[in-house]
């Protein structure tokens, strides 16, 4: 929900304020992202002591 707030501050906006505020939305949400990203990467990333995926190589059709 904050972030529809925020997209609709963001294309509303009037005046220098207003924009300003939108910037500072639009980076608080890029943040958001990033540390999500950091996240999804270390949940991602094999855990020391597994065996990493291997990846099937593609069989000719």
């Amino acid at each position: 929900m904050e972030r529809e707030v925020a997209a609709h501050r963001r294309r509303t906006a009037l005046d220098a304020d207003g924009v300003r505020e939108a910037v500072q939305d639009a980076r608080l949400v890029a943040d958001e992202f990033a540390s999500l990203i950091v996240r999804l990467e270390r949940s991602s990333a094999p855990q020391s002591g597994a065996a990493a995926p291997t990846a099937r190589s593609a069989e000719p059709l």
